[in-house]
């Protein structure tokens, strides 16, 4: 066994082929595509590593596991598979660490993609605020020259004074997220010393009314690829046979001293129904989840279309002050506000759709939205 390459290794060799057939080899300080990114990540993150290496042992402890061999066959549904109950427990973690394994590697590129979304955003909202800072100056300097000429109040010049320091010290804190989500990617993709640029992904902004995936059959597409509630599951079985078990023996036909006898751990009656309590309140706390995402989605494209109304409604305003400027009834200064103000909406409207496309892709695949 040992000496055999693993299933789940096996299956991670073809998706990283799957992903892309080029060199995944890349120069410190160059950019790096999300699919680069997700082959590096499968080869090298920890995660990926602990799960398909926890999926080996249990291939070997299953191997090594000794199935019921002594004494009379037992014939029982729940025994068919005449396995110990070590084995059992065996058999129906590795089915779960199967399931987890899947989520690791979902998860995987959900996250990735969530970066890379956070990199470009952090990237682009830093430029933003050095261009804000810049008409924060110009504001500040033009104000000055009004307080000098007795037509702007001392007020209103304290207020650019603190207006220009307020936006300089959210550019400094947009450059520490910037490298803490920098430290993330190179978390994720299992390389510490990656220093490179990200290739910016596109947007898939699909509303929810294109999906059609209800809350419901979401719902049951979770619970059905959940490995807790898997897991949950087979525990509930495993006390269910133990129950049946704890009082069975059999006695040979020679009626001898010699008996075979089960005797695993007494499970009571009142501990199955909390097993079962915990189960069905993992069903409805995953559904709630499912359900608040889906609402959250709604909430989201409200958001986007309110921005995009706003947006037009600004444009207008925009033409309307083109007129006003050529007449010499607005300053360039006003007119660069509103191609600001125009400019930041486009910049809201991009965040909260990649927002919502993140969203979206753990709704997709709803066993994500509860971890594994």
């Amino acid at each position: 066994m040992k000496n055999k390459m693993s299933f789940y290794k096996i299956v991670l060799s073809v998706m990283i082929l799957i992903v892309s057939v080029g060199d995944i080899s890349f120069s410190q300080g160059t950019a790096i595509t999300y699919d680069v990114a997700v082959k590096l990540a499968l080869q090298n993150n920890y995660q990926v590593k602990k799960v398909t290496q926890e999926i080996d042992d249990l291939d070997i402890k299953l191997t090594s596991s000794t199935p019921i061999s002594t004494g009379p066959i037992i014939t029982m549904p729940s025994l068919s598979s005449q396995l110990t109950q070590s084995s059992l427990k065996l058999s129906n973690a590795h089915q779960a660490k199967k399931l987890e394994f899947e989520a690791v590697i979902d998860g995987l590129e959900l996250q990735l993609k969530n970066s890379f979304y956070q990199i470009d955003y952090l990237n682009k909202s830093i430029a933003f605020k050095e261009k804000k800072i810049n008409l924060a100056l110009d504001k500040l300097i033009n104000t000055d020259t009004k307080y000098r000429f007795g037509v702007a109040s001392k007020y209103e010049a304290e207020q650019g004074t603190y207006d220009l320091k307020k936006e300089k010290e959210e550019l400094v804190n947009l450059k520490l997220s910037l490298e803490k989500e920098r430290n993330n990617l190179r978390q994720l993709l299992g390389l510490k010393n990656f220093d490179g640029e990200i290739v910016p992904i596109k947007t898939e902004y699909i509303p929810t009314n294109k999906l059609e995936l209800n809350p419901e059959f979401q719902t049951a597409k979770a619970i059905a690829n959940s490995a807790a509630i898997f897991y949950q599951q087979k525990t509930i079985e495993e006390a269910e046979l133990n129950r049946v078990l704890a009082h069975w023996e059999f006695y040979s036909a020679a009626n001898t001293p010699a008996q075979f006898s089960l005797t695993p751990i007494p499970v009571r009656d009142s501990e199955i129904k909390l097993k079962d309590i915990e189960l069905k309140n993992q069903k409805e706390s995953l559904g709630f989840r499912v359900r608040e995402t889906y609402n959250t989605l709604k909430a989201l494209e409200t958001a986007i279309n309110q921005l995009e109304n706003q947006k037009q409604k600004l444009l207008k305003d925009y033409d309307a002050l083109k007129v006003t400027f050529a007449v010499g009834m607005a300053t360039g200064l006003d007119i660069k506000s509103l191609e600001m103000g125009l400019e930041e909406i486009d910049f809201n409207l991009e965040k909260l759709k990649a927002d919502h496309t993140m969203l979206r892709m753990q709704y997709e695949k709803p066993h994500l939205i509860m971890g594994r």
